[in-house]
């Protein structure tokens, strides 16, 4: 990603999975990558220079596999004693952030644990989720983690948005993707919290966090075109019959100018007033605001990656109806999560990705089949198709 730099870490004994974080360069000579534990969490250090608390911000990007997974059996160890040390190590020396995919559930254990005396925070408002389904093993170790460590839930503490759900398949939808941050730091170094709309890339809703810092805040290699916005006004003949009517409706006022306009009246006054008793009148039906963009560097130079329209060779007229039901369906739910509509999501998608998939291997085969005929028959062609590095 242009104007980022890049940690991660991946399982070395699993296929997949894996963590990775991207922070802007600008943040480069503030950050700190301190240590990756049990291929499934990354700490890094932000200066208390860029921080507004004046203290060093440590946060961890990390993924824990759900429970009786593959990865506890390759690994023997226990992710959340490993997390607890940690928080406690650098809880010592700053604020502390985890955020990440925790395969949690902790929706009736909000407030209270059952099993530990615990009080909770008289000064800290209750959460508010979109999950109901009742906490499993996981859920009750960030709770467990929560009231040891002194990190609290952000989730549903920042507005309707941040207690919305963050996963969603065919079995269900829950709130698994978490923020826990420092109790007393919380609402100091928080900008915002929220949870974005699903999307079609994954079964997770991104989860967006601001922080309050200081500094040089410049987006590399993003776009920075300056914009102005200005109006115009253009004549709507459609608009003849509302003008003419609102015209009517102002008579009166019309009239109170005319008694009032006599000769010992200032005409530039009279005029003024007229003017702007009919712009106010017309602009309702002409004005319209445009925005006018000047190019930066970035987007003049080409950088902007432009997605082309042309369709893939193998996606057919019945993969497109299929990819415009996965869509809309997918608008559905975002609008509004009933269960019907997280259902009719998850079967459009099944079946989108199950044509999407057939139709990508029939094409490979297609094309594979078409490239051995060729190797045999026409080397010199089939060569052609390799670019040479």
């Amino acid at each position: 990603m242009k104007g980022y730099e890049k940690e991660f870490v991946y399982r070395e004994k699993c296929k997949g999975g894996g963590v990775v974080i991207f922070y802007k360069k600008w943040l480069t000579s503030y950050t700190t990558v301190l240590n990756c534990c049990a291929d499934s969490m990354i700490w890094l250090k932000i200066d208390k220079n860029v921080c507004l608390n004046g203290l060093d911000l440590y946060i961890c990007a990390i993924y824990i596999p759900p429970d009786k997974n593959v990865f506890y059996r390759k690994y023997d160890i226990d992710v959340f004693d490993i997390l607890q040390e940690n928080i406690e190590h650098y809880s010592t020396l700053g604020t502390v952030a985890v955020i990440g995919d925790l395969n949690g559930r902790d929706k009736e254990l909000i407030n209270s644990i059952s099993f530990i005396d615990y009080v909770n925070d008289s000064y800290i408002c209750n959460r508010k989720s979109e999950d109901i389904k009742p906490p499993n093993s996981f859920g009750q170790r960030i709770l467990q983690l929560c009231q040891s460590s002194g990190l609290r839930i952000c989730n549903g503490r920042f507005g309707t948005d941040s207690g919305k759900i963050t996963f969603n398949n065919k079995n269900g939808s829950s709130v698994i993707d978490y923020l826990l941050f420092t109790q007393s730091e919380m609402f100091k170094c928080l900008k915002s919290f929220y949870v974005e709309p699903f999307n079609m890339y994954s079964c997770h809703a991104p989860i967006v966090v601001e922080l309050y810092l200081k500094g040089n805040n410049q987006s590399y290699g993003q776009c920075h075109c300056n914009k102005t916005k200005f109006n115009i006004f253009n004549w709507n003949e459609g608009s003849e019959d509302d003008i003419r009517s609102k015209l009517i409706l102002n008579t009166q006022k019309f009239d109170d100018l005319l008694v009032n306009f006599d000769e010992n009246s200032d005409i530039d006054t009279c005029v003024e007033r007229l003017n702007n008793l009919l712009t106010d009148i017309y602009e309702q039906y002409t004005k319209s605001e445009v925005t006018y963009k000047e190019q930066c560097e970035f987007c003049e130079n080409g950088d902007k990656v432009y997605k082309s329209n042309a369709d893939k060779p193998w996606f057919t007229d019945e993969c497109k109806t299929l990819y415009i039901q996965y869509q809309n369906a997918l608008d559905s739910f975002n609008k509004y999560r009933s269960d019907e509509n997280r259902i009719n999501f998850n079967l459009s998608k099944q079946k989108y990705k199950c044509c999407e998939t057939r139709l990508k291997r029939h094409y490979k085969n297609q094309r594979g089949n078409m490239l051995s005929s060729l190797r045999k028959k026409n080397p010199k062609r089939f060569y052609k198709n390799f670019k040479k590095t």
